[in-house]
This record gives structure tokens, sequence and C-alpha cells, in this order.
């Protein structure tokens, strides 16, 4: 004979959120004393199913039936995946924040008891993101480059954050014909009509190679008429 779970606890912060265990049949069970244990989950005749009990600054959880599919049909629900991911999370301290940020977005190192604790930051080029002063005193870090931020905080867990790039900034998506006319417009606005009929685009940048030759030229005449006259005045004198 088969139970179901009659009581989900709602206010347990993370475990069973979005999870329904409605249809989920139990066979077998072991029977726990809660103790000091909260009870987050009892089947229909109050036996205790799920129990979740801290202990220093971690938690215990103890599940008093199977995940095999041998003592439930739990693994072929919906809600078993849910449930195992959601677990890990809360037996890791891992918060459940957005599956990825944005480059120019903060992200929070450490809280009012971690102060002065280090923090190791590794950049996706795998180099340290924070300076020695920076990784024992920063409260945020921006992120700054696409691609995986490697957190190592003061408690010892280490956090994966995927940084993308704006998508706003590779939309592939053809920009509108009006847009494009705006667009060539403000360029025939910059090069308008000058005076005499003609646009600053039409006219020719002036080149200057045929003044340098002359300037040269006159230099190679002055230089041929000073270096003649001063070679007369040695004949004369000789």
């Amino acid at each position: 004979m088969f139970q179901t779970v009659a009581w989900l606890d709602p206010s347990h912060p993370s475990i069973l959120k979005n999870n329904r265990w409605e249809d989920v049949k139990f066979h077998q069970a072991i029977r726990v004393a809660p103790g000091k244990a909260r009870v987050v989950a009892k089947l229909a005749d109050n036996t205790p199913l799920l129990l979740d009990q801290q202990v220093g600054s971690g938690h215990i959880l103890v599940f008093t039936s199977t995940l095999d599919n041998i003592a439930n049909d739990f693994p072929k629900h919906a809600s078993f995946v849910p449930f195992i991911e959601q677990t890990a999370r809360y037996l890791g301290r891992l918060e459940s924040g957005p599956a990825s940020v944005q480059v120019g977005s903060f992200a929070e190192l450490r809280d009012a008891k971690e102060k002065g604790a280090a923090v190791d930051v590794v950049d996706p080029h795998g180099e340290r993101a924070l300076t020695l002063n920076e990784a024992t005193e920063a409260q945020n870090i921006q992120f700054t480059l696409a691609g995986f931020y490697d957190i190592r905080r003061p408690n010892g867990r280490n956090e994966l954050i995927a940084v993308n790039a704006d998508r706003h900034e590779s939309d592939l998506a053809i920009i509108p014909q009006e847009t494009l006319s705006l667009w060539q417009n403000t360029a025939n606005a910059a090069a308008g009509p000058v005076a005499g009929g003609t646009s600053q685009i039409d006219q020719k940048p002036l080149s200057l190679w045929w003044y340098v030759m002359l300037v040269v030229l006159l230099l190679a005449l002055a230089e041929s008429l000073l270096g003649n006259r001063h070679l007369s005045v040695d004949k004369e004198a000789a």
C-alpha cells in the first residue's frame, strides 16, 4: 500500500520551491523521531519524510525514503530533478542567482561578517582581477569582460559566474529601411553644398608637392649663385 505526501512546509527557504509532490507514491519510509530537526514534509500517516537540522553553520537533511525508484516512484516525476538541484544548492549554501549577467554589472564579494577576509577573483583570462589590497577590502566587483569569473569567497565557497555582452550589441536583425534613410540623410546634410554649387565631398584635397619642389629649386639656385660669387672672390685674391 502506498502513501502520498500530505504536508509540505511552505515556509522552508528553498528546497520545496515550485515543487509538486501530490502524485508521488511512497511505498516505504523509515520512521524517524524528529527531535530538534525541522520537519519539512510528511506522508499521509504523519510519518516525517524530509527533515532539516542546522549543525554549526551548515545543515543536515534526512530523506526517510529512497531515491532509487524502489521504495517510491519519485524519480519518474518532473519534480525530482528540481528537488535534487535545490537540495544541492541549499546544502552548498549557493544562492539561486541569475544564470548569467551582463558586462558592466556588479557582484557583491563579502558581507559585514567577512570584513577583512580575502576574496580571490579569477577573470576570463585566468588572471587575478583584484589586487592584494582590493582582495581584502573591496565590497563588490564590476565585470568588465565577457566570459566566466571564478569567485572564491572567504567561507570556502566557489562561485562561477557567466558574463555575457549585451544582446543588443550582437543583434542580427535587418536594419529597418527608415533607419538607413535617416543615416543617409544625416551624411548628406553634413556634406551639404558650399559656395559655387559644389559640395565638400566633391572638393579634391590640395596637393603641396609642387610647392615643395619650387622651394627646393629656389634654394638650389641661391646656393649656386652664392657659390659662384665665392669662387670669383677667391680668384681675384689669387
